[in-house]
Order: structure tokens, then sequence, then C-alpha cells
């Protein structure tokens, strides 16, 4: 518990927040005083406390990282067990017992992830000024939902950092992509999903002004709706991923759009058709195949548990299909010849199952 005047609760005209960890408030007018305690509860368990600390360390690397701080080993290893002593000892946590030990050690633990995290960002950036062919890419995705796009974003994102080119996400707030990608280190900035592509524009405009990016990779089409409200073709080639074969809209807004993108990255041949047959030059387009990362098999316990949430014998065997049902990705042509695996298995049977975020017929 801390100690002295804190900000109560208050009309949101009074002033916003200014700040991405620990906001402070932009009061306009003159406060007033309330008697008695303000009490503050930021956690109800010990999951989400390792939750918050994992995300805030990432948002505060990112910030200092931001304003040019590159030490980092120092403070990790000198302020790490100050952080811990200050917390148990100097603010009496000994005398909350286990509870103040764990506070301590989240404290501690919180002050090592941020410095390490920042260590990640600059070593990152060093290896991205020693790759002569390095690029500074602005990666934009503002799909809300987890689906094979964002699979692939993610991906890519590692791909590219791996291969020394330095990388920025731009995303909604709190997406699963913007959680994922701030996870493995990757700078990520989010802008709000009221207005979105309209608060993605205006980030865009912001950060390009700065004179780093050199290219925007956009993985879905309100990406490049909000590129090209930013007029960021001006400055930056666009490139767009295309994964869809549906052809391309000819209204003038759409065509605007389009012309706005460099580079079109299909992943498949037959997309690169549709590009074509809407218009698009072949030399606006390369065909870029996407793939999956392998998983380590599964143990037998954990395929069991697997069978029986989905209602799949023991004896069974299993085809399935994780993929969103389109005419397009040909799911019909499999249902239609399960009766080919019939005399395969012809002791136990088989299952068919196919899990979608949405049907579409």
């Amino acid at each position: 518990m801390v100690s002295g005047p804190s900000a109560a609760p208050f009309p949101a005209r009074c002033g916003p927040f200014s700040g991405i960890v620990h906001e402070s408030l932009q009061f306009k007018g003159e406060p007033g005083r309330l008697d008695g305690d303000l009490l503050h509860y930021t956690i109800s368990s010990l999951p989400e406390h390792e939750e918050k600390v994992e995300r805030y360390t990432t948002l505060a690397a990112q910030q200092m990282h931001a304003v040019g701080k590159r030490s980092w080993r120092a403070a990790m290893w000198l302020a790490t067990p100050w952080n811990w002593f200050n917390s148990y000892v100097l603010h009496l946590g000994i005398l909350d017992g286990a509870r103040g030990w764990a506070i301590s050690r989240m404290a501690a633990r919180s002050t090592w992830l941020k410095f390490k995290k920042l260590g990640m960002l600059i070593e990152t950036e060093r290896r991205a000024e020693k790759n002569s062919n390095a690029m500074r890419v602005l990666y934009v995705d503002l799909e809300r939902e987890w689906r094979g796009g964002q699979s692939q974003a993610l991906l890519t994102l590692g791909g590219l950092r791996e291969r020394g080119h330095e990388i920025e996400l731009l995303a909604a707030r709190e997406s699963p992509l913007a959680r994922r990608a701030a996870e493995t280190g990757i700078t990520v900035h989010q802008v709000a999903r009221l207005g979105l592509r309209a608060w993605a524009a205006r980030a865009m405009r912001r950060l390009i002004a700065r004179g780093r990016i050199e290219l925007v990779h956009l993985n879905e089409p309100h990406a490049l709706t909000a590129a090209w409200m930013a007029r960021a073709h001006k400055r930056v080639p666009l490139l767009l991923s295309r994964r869809i074969g549906f052809p391309l809209q000819k209204n003038s807004v759409s065509k605007a759009r389009f012309r706005a993108v460099a580079r079109f990255v299909a992943n498949s041949k037959d997309v690169a058709q549709s590009l074509i047959d809407s218009g698009i030059g072949t030399e606006r387009i390369s065909i870029v195949n996407e793939g999956v990362e392998i998983l380590p098999l599964r143990s037998p316990e954990q395929r069991s548990i697997a069978r029986k949430y989905w209602g799949v014998r023991e004896t069974s065997s299993c085809l399935a299909a994780s993929a969103f049902l389109s005419r397009k990705k040909g799911q019909r042509h499999l249902m239609k010849r399960c009766h080919w695996c019939a005399p395969c298995i012809p002791k136990h049977g088989y299952c068919w199952r196919v899990t979608a975020h949405a049907a579409q017929s």
C-alpha cells in the first residue's frame, strides 16, 4: 500500500492520461481532496500478476529504447537486487509473510525482465546495423482476431528479425497478434479499436515521419486502407500480402488503394493469376509460398486429452482440418472423397472433423 495523495476517480473531461507505462494524469482545473484511504487492488491472483509483469516489462523496454536508452547490463544486475531489498526490507514487505515475499520477488523480476528485453531490442538493432542489406520495416495488421493470416504475420515478423532486419508492428489494441508479438520482444504500436483505420493512419504518418521506416508491409485490407489514408505511399514503398483469389474490387476508391501498392505478394499461382485477371501487371507481383511451424510430436497423454475433448474414440483414426471454410480452399473435395479412406482402415473406421473460424456457403 502506498501512502500519500493520489488521483481519485474523476470525470473524463477533467483531463487525459499520457504515457505508456505508469501513465500520468494531465489534470485541468483545481483538484479537491478526499479524506480516507483509497484502496487500489491491481491484481487478484499470481498468474494475473505474472501476465501483467510480462506485458508491462515489454512496454517499459520499448519505451526506454524509444527514448534512446542503450545501457542495460549494469542496470539489470544492480537494480534487480536493489528493487527486491527496497520492497521486502525498506517497505516492510517482510511483515506480510509469504505474500510479501512473492510481491517483492515479482518486483525484482519485473526489473530484470524490462532490462533484459531492452538488451534484446538493442542487440537486434546492432545486428541490423551490421547487415548492409538490413531494412527498417513497419508491418501493419489491423485484424482483431487470430486467423491464418495472423499466424503467418507472426512467423514473418520473427523471420525478418532473425535475419537482422529492424521490424516494428502496428496493430489493433490488445489483438492476439499484438500480444504474441510483444511477448517475443518485437516493438508493437497499438491503436484504439474504435475508429481503427483512422487511428492507424495517424500512427503510420507519425512513424514514417521519423525517417526510420524504409518499407511498409501490409498484411490485410484494413491495413491497406489505413496506409492509403495516411498517404504512406508518397513516402515509402508499400508491399501488400494477398492470400485470397477473389477479384479486386473495381470502384474508384479500391482502384486508388491498389494503385498505391508497389508490390503484391501472392501466396500461390492461383492468387497471382487472380491479380493479373484484375488488371495488376506481372511486374508488380511476386509469388511467395507460405508454410507453418512444425511443432514437436505430442505425448500419448496429450493425444488422449485431445481425443476426449473432440469426442473421438481411442480406436478411431481421425482426419481433421483446421481452416476457414471456403470454396477456394477446397475442403469440399476432401469431404466428398472421405469414403476412399475406409479401405485403408477397415477394422476401426474413421472420424472426419472440421474446425473453422466461420462457415461460408
